[in-house]
């Protein structure tokens, strides 16, 4: 489904899709075809030797490189995405923002698994980030990070596994401009007055190109936390959303954060319309996450992608999003942690 609910992924691709051979040789056997009882001039017979010495000899370099870089053959591996709100700004949430390095999918970015996702995190507060840039002079896994505003930063956490081609932090400029003047504008047709907090909260996104250095394919992930309050929550995503299309021209794209937009059949009351006309946004990027919530929680969350496909995805709930002294998701956060899994499409 495009950029209207969530999708139910297919079942993991199995085996190696790699390059096809060609069955055609440069050194044909020209006898084949020729009349009765002639013989092939001698020159002729010199040229084919040599022609199928040549091919010959570059098949045995196509081999050798081919041994020497398994990648050439094998498809690349999987991308896995997380994005978690870890909920800085929730005075009702009392996680120490320290102690979230210490769940399982940040520990496998920061001991260096093979397979360690990639981690757009948004409301990150400033111990956490201090302990994961602490952490990463391992040289496990890059941070990069910005505070949107005092306090709360857009965090990505990148594994070694990929090289960091450019990066750049963008605020919703002239997106947010048209938002505070489109609620003023329905503060004057009986839309309600307007949310002065949201409308003085500055946004950001952050985009980063990536190189996976295994196969050498590049891809542009973004990562965001948008407005809750309609007329921004629209213009922000739209803004997001045409900078994403931008970038498809570098290769594939993943949108991944806090979107505060609902699935379709799960909106909210909202005199803007803003769910709908933000999933209308999404456009050509396929949404990666779960067919559907799970609990009481609405899931706000998102990871799209054009250019991807779909493996495996799943919420990280209950116990599985525990730590000592919060026993389980609803208590870390007030967001659950969406893991996807997708591969080059």
């Amino acid at each position: 489904m495009i950029g209207v609910g969530r999708v139910s992924a297919p079942a993991p691709v199995s085996g190696l899709a790699g390059r096809e051979f060609s069955g055609s040789r440069s050194g044909r056997d020209d006898r084949k075809g020729s009349p009765a009882g002639t013989e092939r001039p001698a020159s002729a017979s010199a040229s084919a030797s040599a022609s199928a010495s040549a091919s010959a000899h570059a098949i045995r370099n196509r081999a050798a490189r081919i041994l020497a870089d398994p990648n050439t053959l094998a498809a690349p591996r999987p991308v896995r995405v997380i994005t978690f709100n870890t909920a800085v700004g929730n005075p009702k949430i009392k996680t120490p923002q320290g102690s979230f390095p210490d769940l399982p999918f940040y520990q496998e970015i920061v001991n260096g698994s093979s397979d360690a996702a990639i981690l757009c995190a948004q409301e990150v507060g400033p111990a956490q980030l201090d302990r994961l840039r602490t952490l990463a002079k391992n040289g496990n896994f890059t941070v990069i990070a910005t505070y949107a505003h005092p306090g709360q930063a857009n965090m990505m956490l990148i594994p070694k596994r990929f090289e960091i081609l450019d990066s750049e932090h963008k605020t919703y400029g002239f997106g947010h401009l048209r938002g505070f003047v489109n609620a003023i504008g329905g503060w004057f047709t009986g839309k309600g007055g307007p949310q002065w907090s949201q409308m003085f909260e500055p946004r950001k996104y952050t985009r980063v190109r990536l190189r996976d250095r295994e196969s050498g394919r590049e891809f542009t992930v973004f990562n965001t936390h948008t407005s809750y309050y309609g007329p921004l929550k629209y213009e922000h995503n739209k803004q997001l959303f045409a900078a994403a299309r931008d970038s498809r021209k570098d290769g594939p794209v993943i949108v991944a954060g806090d979107l505060n937009t609902r699935a379709a059949g799960n909106d909210s009351k909202d005199p803007y319309d803003s769910n709908a006309r933000v999933r209308a946004e999404m456009g050509a990027f396929q949404d990666m996450g779960p067919p559907g919530p799970a609990g009481s929680r609405p899931n706000i969350d998102w990871v799209l992608a054009d250019g991807f496909a779909p493996l495996h995805s799943r919420l990280y709930t209950g116990e599985a999003l525990a730590l000592p002294g919060s026993p389980n998701a609803e208590m870390v956060s007030d967001h659950y942690a969406e893991e996807d899994t997708l591969r080059f499409s």
